[in-house]
């Protein structure tokens, strides 16, 4: 076989090796620090804004 035709599929072998090792290692799923819960069932209009917001800023920081 040709030197380059080896190297090539070397190559490829490896990353698709790397690729499915680091699919495995992959969280599915919200985390605790990705995922919101927002509610706001019962507010009027006015606070709305407000309830929603409150969470999201304390997230950042």
């Amino acid at each position: 076989m040709n030197i380059k035709i080896i190297s090539t599929s070397l190559l490829v072998i490896t990353v698709v090796m790397f690729l499915v090792i680091l699919a495995f290692h992959t969280k599915f799923g919200a985390t605790d620090d990705t995922a919101n819960d927002l509610r706001t069932t019962g507010n009027t209009c006015g606070i709305c804004s407000y309830m929603a917001s409150k969470p999201l800023e304390a997230t950042n920081q």
